[in-house]
C-alpha cells in the first residue's frame, strides 16, 4: 500500500510539473516538435513506475520518438530517447520467464540485461540535461 502510495505522488509531481512547465513556456512549445518531448516525460515516467511492464507497454513511448530524435534535438534528448529505443528491444527478454512451463519465474540477470542499459541511458540524459540547465561549462571530447 505505502508503494502504491509512493509511486502515486511521484507521477502526480511528475505530471504536475510537467504541465507547469508547458504552461510556461506554451509561447515557445506551439508548432514546435518539442512539445512531443514534453509530451512524453509523463507516460515515461508511468513505464518506469508501473511495477509490471509488459513489453506492449513500450509501444505507448515509441510514437514520440521521432520527434524527440529530430535533428533541431539536444544531445540529452536524443540520448532519452536512445534509451527507449533500447528499452523496446531489451524488454523482449522477458518471456524468458517462460522457458520452464511448469515454473514462471523471473530470472535476475535477464533483469539485469533488461532494464540495466535503459537507466544507464536514461540517468546519463538526465544528468545531462541537469548539467546543460545549471550552467556548467563542459568541455567537447573531440
Amino acid at each position: 500500500q505505502a508503494a502504491r502510495m509512493i509511486v502515486g505522488v511521484i507521477l502526480a509531481l511528475v505530471l504536475i510539473l510537467t504541465l507547469i512547465y508547458a504552461w510556461l513556456k506554451h509561447h515557445e512549445l506551439i508548432n514546435n516538435p518539442k512539445i512531443m518531448w514534453v509530451a512524453s516525460i509523463p507516460i515515461s515516467a508511468y513505464l518506469m513506475l508501473t511495477p509490471t511492464l509488459h513489453p506492449w507497454y513500450v509501444l505507448l513511448i515509441i510514437p514520440f520518438l521521432p520527434f524527440i530524435l529530430a535533428p533541431d534535438s539536444s544531445s540529452s534528448q536524443k540520448l532519452f530517447a536512445f534509451s527507449w529505443i533500447i528499452l523496446s528491444i531489451t524488454v523482449n527478454f522477458s518471456y524468458l520467464t517462460y522457458i520452464n512451463e511448469s515454473d514462471f519465474r523471473e530470472y535476475k540477470l535477464v533483469r539485469f540485461l533488461e532494464y540495466a542499459p535503459f537507466y544507464f541511458l536514461i540517468f546519463s540524459a538526465i544528468l545531462m540535461k541537469v548539467i546543460n540547465f545549471s550552467g556548467v561549462k563542459t568541455q567537447k571530447l573531440v
